[in-house]
């Protein structure tokens, strides 16, 4: 790409579009050359919004606001800064934090269908394809950084993937830019900056053209992940329970052994989560899914579990354990609770507090946790079941049976969750069937291209 408004304007129109359009804006001299090059677009100039985020973590950042204010000012754009708060979790770098929280920051902002660019450019995208290379990364690793993805309801574009960081260096010496230099890109204690600084200019001095020639490895590996993708996913869908989200362990293990772990990777992306490592995917082959059929295990991969019930493999959000002796009271008037660490039970069906027929008025309504020995008689059975055997027969997996709500009116065992409610409570005495809805949450995906992949 030629780095003129035109060639910009052409990228972008690859994409929809929404009313605004953000460019990450950090002062220094590839995202003012980003900034400096969309404001020449008559078309884009009016809806363009530069983005400072203010991490905190260098005092010589004090004055770095304001020139960015000044920079937005000068080019007749508006711009916005946003400062975060950074609180430290052991085992995570202070850079992958700060990345996280900037993509956190400007998502918040977004609209559907807003736009946010980022000036990443072919040395970036080099030096990203060879930090993943380093770490034994697959091919969705070696493709290295995409020219689009989503980010919270808008697209994140990186238009300048294909510009080498020297065009982007002439530009800005033509143009005259004032931009910051953040003395912390000289620091070699980071891996990407000890890469830039120590190995790179020993690798150019040999091969000059190395950032453009691993940049195109990086999108034949793109292409071949595409390719198999499209070629695993029928022996995925072979394998999955979409009822339950699941996937069957006979089927699975009747594939060939090295279509496995690209289905257990494949199932992974449907689910929309991070990639897990190769360790993972074998332990995962041999420990869990060669499990006998009496066997419960499970493998935690990350903030999931990847459990073995039956001849069912399920991903589930590793939660933290109920407390057993736990009690809640359902307010009156309410049709949702929120159930602590426990997702959420909403009553349905047609629900009126005002109607005196409705004699869920008449009880207070307390949730409490699976205690053992509980019994409740259903509407069409005869005499009393445990709710233990009915477990089993509904084949409600044993880690959810400790989760399950039970909802209890004045005491008495009304409902279990949302599998069965009592024969006394079933007919409402306004003609309305008594039935809840039991949800349990899990977090959001997160959209970050840094993230390790190994597929």
């Amino acid at each position: 790409m030629v780095l003129a408004p035109d060639a910009l304007l052409r990228i972008l129109q690859r994409y929809s579009q929404g009313q605004h359009v953000f460019v990450a804006f950090s002062g220094g001299c590839d995202s003012h050359v980003l900034l400096h090059l969309c404001s020449r677009i008559p078309a884009l100039s009016k809806s363009i919004t530069a983005v400072y985020i203010d991490h905190g973590l260098q005092e010589c950042a004090t004055g770095w606001t304001g020139h960015c204010q000044r920079a937005a000012a000068q080019l007749g754009v508006k711009f916005k800064s946003v400062s975060v708060t950074l609180l430290p979790i052991q085992g995570e770098s202070p850079e992958a934090m700060a990345r996280e929280a900037r993509y956190q920051a400007i998502a918040a902002l977004l609209a559907p269908g807003d736009i946010v660019l980022t000036a990443h450019h072919q040395e970036d995208q080099y030096e990203t394809i060879l930090l993943k290379m380093f770490r034994g990364a697959g091919l969705v690793g070696l493709s290295g950084i995409s020219e689009h993805s989503n980010l919270g309801v808008g697209q994140l574009i990186r238009p300048l993937l294909a510009v080498t960081k020297q065009a982007i260096d002439d530009y800005a010496i033509g143009y005259q830019l004032k931009f910051i230099q953040d003395p912390s890109n000289t620091c070699i204690d980071f891996d990407r900056n000890y890469l830039r600084n120590i190995i790179t200019p020993l690798i150019k001095d040999r091969w000059p053209s190395v950032d453009t020639t691993v940049s195109r490895a990086g999108r034949h590996c793109h292409q071949g992940h595409v390719l198999i993708s499209e070629l695993i996913d029928p022996l995925f869908q072979q394998v999955f329970c979409q009822q339950e989200q699941a996937l069957s362990a006979t089927l699975l293990q009747a594939l060939n052994p090295l279509v496995q772990p690209m289905v257990i990777r494949h199932w992974f992306k449907w689910r929309g989560l991070e990639m897990p490592s190769e360790r993972a995917v074998n332990l995962l082959l041999t420990q869990v899914l060669t499990a006998g059929k009496d066997r419960c295990p499970e493998l935690t991969v990350g903030d999931y579990c990847v459990r073995r019930f039956q001849d069912k493999l399920y991903l589930v959000q590793a939660f933290v354990p109920v407390d057993s002796d736990f009690e809640q009271r359902w307010p009156l008037g309410e049709n949702t609770l929120m159930l602590e660490g426990n997702g959420q039970l909403r009553r349905t069906g047609k629900v009126q507090w005002d109607d005196e027929r409705d004699f869920w008025q008449q009880y207070e309504v307390t949730i409490r946790y699976r205690q053992g020995g509980e019994k409740i008689c259903l509407p069409g059975r005869s005499g009393t079941h445990l709710v233990k055997k009915l477990f089993q027969e509904a084949k409600v997996p044993p880690w959810l049976r400790s989760r399950v709500p039970f909802i209890f009116f004045d005491g008495q065992l009304a409902a279990v969750g949302d599998k069965w409610v009592a024969d006394a409570f079933y007919e409402m005495s306004a003609g309305h069937k008594l039935q809840f809805k039991w949800t349990l949450t899990s977090n959001n995906r997160k959209e970050n291209d840094e993230k390790e992949n190994n597929y």
